[in-house]
């Protein structure tokens, strides 16, 4: 939503004269960050911040405040108070546990299943694409009315994703959609090749499949890639899971950004469209990936989870595999912690550190 309104901003200003162009739409900015700033004052306090600290009572009202009473406030609460006693006996777990035992594996699959959105060319379409329209050939105008359309198109991939993310599952939406996404750039680099390719339908031809990339990311990496981001790593090393996650993707995704004016660029690598040949690369490293490394965990219980990874279940084996009914339960009691396959108390190496 808030690209979709940047571009349509940046497309009405876009002939303002002088520098009210830039200086508006910098100005504008503030206009959300002073109505979330208003309205942080009335919003209820964390249930779980409150828990943590010992607020019982005005945790249970915050509660009620945010979800009523239809569902019984105070299985909520304990729910939270067992959640926060779990992450308690678990604070002592070093970022290092997430690279132990069946923990590798998951850590692999978060960084890598996130990393998509990069190798995928999102970053690219998201900064610079008003931009290499224009170097396409597209004129000015018309190139800012395209990325206002492209994000509109995108809000409505977004919007499907929700339905399809549940009907389809979670490896087939992420192989489908890199994989349109990989023929794509590959057109786009192929039309690059052609000299003539700011004139005629050339143009065009390349708004068009930047158009159908950045949907189809939407409608998989985009949408499927957080869900397997935060499902595959365990309730004990989540959040160590995701600063790793993040801290990796940051760091990859920054250094491509960097580099991309200098690729594109008519006075330094000028590689115009000739850019699809990079991204296709890096698609087709994110398809291998997600065809070997990545399972199938629609509709899977966190013990489910922890069950499959600690006994090694192949990746294609996930979808229809049985977990055994009494395992469940204490699959998930050491899991996160001890991270080896098959145990299901922690380590004595964990409790030391």
């Amino acid at each position: 939503m808030t690209r979709f309104l940047t571009s349509c901003v940046l497309r009405g200003t876009e002939s303002l004269p002088g520098n009210l162009s830039f200086r508006v739409p910098i100005i504008l900015q503030y206009i959300v960050p002073g109505i979330l700033l208003t309205f942080t004052w009335f919003l209820p306090e964390s249930p779980s911040w409150l828990v943590e600290r010992g607020k019982i009572e005005a945790a249970r009202a915050s509660i009620v405040r945010l979800y009523g009473t239809k569902q019984d406030p105070d299985e909520r609460l304990l729910g939270i108070q067992d959640s926060t006693i779990l992450e308690n006996n678990s604070s002592g777990v070093k970022y290092l546990s997430c690279f132990k035992g069946s923990n590798l594996r998951r850590t692999i699959i978060a960084v890598g299943s996130f990393l998509g959105i990069v190798f995928t060319g999102v970053p690219f379409i998201l900064g610079y694409s008003t931009y290499f329209f224009f170097l396409a050939g597209i004129e000015q105008t018309q190139a800012f009315t395209i990325t206002a359309i492209m994000f509109a198109l995108q809000l409505v991939a977004n919007m499907l994703s929700w339905y399809l993310l549940e009907r389809l599952g979670r490896r087939p939406m992420l192989l489908t959609g890199i994989a349109v996404t990989l023929v794509s750039h590959l057109i786009i680099g192929g039309i690059g090749t052609d000299s003539s390719y700011t004139s005629g339908v050339l143009p065009k031809v390349i708004v068009a499949f930047m158009v159908i990339i950045i949907v189809s990311c939407q409608l998989s990496v985009g949408t499927a890639g957080w869900a397997v981001t935060f499902e595959v790593s365990t309730l004990q090393l989540r959040a160590s899971t995701q600063a790793i996650v993040v801290a990796i993707n940051s760091s990859i995704g920054f250094a491509i950004v960097l580099s991309l004016p200098y690729m594109i660029n008519p006075d330094q690598g000028n590689l115009g469209p000739k850019i699809g040949f990079v991204f296709s690369s890096l698609s087709l490293l994110a398809i291998i990936f997600v065809f070997l490394l990545v399972p199938e965990m629609r509709g899977r219980t966190f013990g489910e989870l922890d069950y499959m990874f600690q006994h090694r279940i192949p990746t294609r084996r996930f979808k229809g595999f049985v977990v055994p009914a009494d395992s469940t339960e204490t699959a998930g009691q050491g899991a996160g912690v001890s991270g080896v396959e098959g145990e299901v108390t922690e380590s004595s190496e964990t409790k030391k550190e």
